[in-house]
């Protein structure tokens, strides 16, 4: 399999093995080998140029906080809509419903969406979201936050969990 990368986004699988071909300074092409485990996306600096492949090798213990969870907008999309749209909006400015709207809830602390009237549960749950916290929830939304008046029994297939958190990454900044 392989991957590449062009302005800073590079995109692979975690593997044993990696080799990294530098096509040009600001792409690279990664052929992965073996041990597939996750997608992760991580973002470097286009800078690094051709020190790409030495940079990576270094790097890859150290950026477990621009480790991103990849998943495809356009079905985390279909997934909202079939299954969120009811009760949440993203939009900027966008109307709280039933659920409060979404837009700019990741890195945002539980329970801050202004205007909107959570349970003292999702108040004090107190945890950041981000994609970590997201799948935990999205998995089972009343473990997570006993006491949440959200009644969405969550999503049970990690790739549709991922799939939406990468729709509301690209949709709720």
């Amino acid at each position: 399999m392989s991957c590449s990368s062009s302005a800073g986004k590079l995109r692979f699988r975690v593997v044993t093995l990696v080799t990294i071909i530098v096509v040009s300074p600001t792409q690279v092409r990664l052929c992965c080998y073996s041990g597939v485990q996750d997608t992760i996306k991580i973002r470097l600096p286009s800078s690094l140029g051709t020190n790409l492949v030495y940079s990576l090798f270094v790097a890859l213990p150290f950026i477990r906080n621009q480790i991103a969870i990849m998943g495809d907008v356009a079905k985390g999309q279909k997934i909202f809509q079939q299954r969120c749209a009811q009760c949440h909006t993203v939009e900027k400015g966008g109307p709280h419903k039933t659920g409060p709207n979404l837009n700019g809830f990741i890195g945002r602390k539980t329970g801050q969406a202004e205007g909107y009237a959570y349970t003292e549960a999702n108040i004090n749950k107190g945890i950041t979201w981000d994609e970590e916290s997201l799948d935990t929830y999205l998995t089972n939304p009343k473990k997570f936050i006993p006491g949440t008046k959200m009644v969405f029994a969550g999503l049970k297939k990690k790739k549709d969990r991922e799939n939406l958190i990468a729709y509301l990454k690209d949709s709720c900044q």
